[in-house]
């Protein structure tokens, strides 16, 4: 079992490489100046699709404007080789890791499990989370900083990782040598249907690129004083404070009526 996390591990190694440059790319483009306003509207109806929001958030005068702000979609890349998807962060499923009773939860009971996107994901190699055998696929994804762990994938150069082999993971906490409070488990994902598509929406200004951090993915947002993640990561990427990135961000691209969906995409984090 340990030989095959290796090589899968491997495998992925070389994969993050690759998707760096992808990443560097997609930073690199602009929008081009012929893509029409029914184009860039279209798209941004489907990335709202695909994240489960309204076309209409920023319109609707029910929803505060706190609710409007918290609701920005961040996806973070975890697959362009094989497919393209990702987990949408910050979406609580109402469930937390103790309530499924057919799978290994211990030292986990309380971790909340949240809901990565509107799809499920093409690929469950890594989705292993909870498994009684320690190994086969149960559909949950964790997002940790332990590179400890056997078979677990790097996302970001900061220290990011997703998967890993479970019984592993459960030898590691008795040992006390990982935390569990600083793991994310996800369900489903968020999916495109290849590399053309996503570049399209970035391209239409649906989704702006930054390099995703360890700390910001990973950071209890509970606290209602703490910022949305789209907020802190754009902040920390411009290097500037919070409430100018907003003011500039959402005035020069409305939420709804066809502007730009308002969130950001981290390739590889």
């Amino acid at each position: 079992r340990k030989e095959e996390a290796f090589s899968r591990r491997r495998r992925k190694e070389e994969a993050f490489s690759r998707r760096r440059r992808k990443e560097e790319a997609f930073s690199s483009r602009r929008p081009p100046s012929s893509s029409s306003s029914s184009e860039a509207s279209s798209l941004f109806e489907k990335a709202c699709q695909r994240v489960g929001l309204p076309t209409d958030l920023g319109e609707n005068p029910e929803i505060p404007e706190e609710r409007k702000k918290a609701l920005l979609p961040v996806v973070l890349l975890t697959e362009t080789e094989r497919a393209v998807e990702g987990l949408l962060m910050g979406r609580r499923s109402g469930y937390v890791f103790g309530d499924f009773q057919n799978l290994d939860t211990r030292g986990f009971l309380v971790q909340p499990l949240w809901v990565g996107g509107t799809a499920a994901p093409a690929l469950l190699d890594d989705r292993t989370v909870g498994a009684p055998d320690g190994s086969s696929p149960t559909g949950i994804l964790a997002v940790h900083p332990y590179q400890k762990i056997d078979g677990a994938v790097p996302l970001t150069e900061d220290g990011l990782y997703t998967g890993g082999d479970w019984a592993n993971t459960q030898e590691l906490l008795e040992a006390n040598q990982v935390i569990p409070f600083r793991f994310k488990l996800f369900a489903q994902a968020t999916k495109w249907d290849d590399l053309a598509e996503l570049q399209a929406e970035i391209d239409a200004g649906v989704w702006r690129v930054v390099q995703g951090a360890k700390d910001l993915i990973l950071k209890d947002r509970d606290d209602r004083k703490t910022i949305p993640l789209w907020l802190d990561a754009l902040s920390k990427a411009y290097g500037k404070d919070p409430d100018d990135v907003f003011f500039n961000f959402t005035s020069s691209r409305p939420l709804g009526g066809g502007g730009a969906a308002g969130g950001l995409v981290g390739d590889d984090g």
